[in-house]
């Protein structure tokens, strides 16, 4: 069954997207080591930390389970 021109034509950019994204690279990079995960007890702990670098930037992430 031969797929009509616009799925072929959408089928195309899709494959071309995915190998522009890097899918099947061949070479791989040294994995940076990443800090371990603090835990902080008190919201100026939580300020001094932010404040020390502030060229650097933070991601903060609250998690609530409600």
């Amino acid at each position: 069954m031969a797929l009509e021109p616009p799925v072929r034509t959408l089928v195309l950019v899709a494959a071309a997207a995915a190998l522009a994204t890097g899918c099947g690279g061949g070479h791989r990079s040294a994995k940076p080591a990443t800090p371990p995960v603090k835990t902080l007890s008190s919201v100026a702990e939580l300020r001094t930390l932010f404040n020390a670098q502030p060229d650097v930037p933070k991601l903060i992430v609250l998690v609530s389970p409600t």
